[in-house]
């Protein structure tokens, strides 16, 4: 039974470290990764992959990536305009003003560490 795992998602692999198993196969089932494989084997499978991709002609890669960005742009446009209503109902509450005024302030009364 594997008990660590790493995740191959379009952002970063790091975002799966340290996560249990279960959330892992959670964020797979979310498609939040295309694929899991156990941390052991994980620069092994990402380094066979990623030679198997480079000996393709690069404008089939390309033409491919092409494809996939055109189906799911819509969906992330729609997506992204959802998290700026979101964001600018959040920024114009007057409790976000004043979280914002009370960090300021604390940070303003902190003394200033040298590195």
């Amino acid at each position: 039974m594997l008990t660590r795992f790493s995740c191959l998602v379009v952002v970063c692999d790091a975002a799966c470290v340290g996560l249990s198993s279960f959330l892992i196969r959670r964020a797979a089932q979310l498609n939040f990764c295309s694929q899991m494989f156990p941390n052991s084997s994980f620069r092994a499978e990402v380094h066979a992959r990623a030679v198997k991709l480079a000996n393709f002609p690069l404008h089939s890669v390309m033409a491919s990536k092409q494809l996939v960005r055109r189906q799911n742009r819509a969906a992330l446009k729609a997506a992204n305009r959802d998290e700026a209503a979101v964001l600018e109902q959040m920024l114009l509450d007057p409790r976000t003003f004043e979280a914002v005024m009370e960090q300021l302030a604390n940070m303003a009364t902190k003394p200033k560490s040298k590195l």
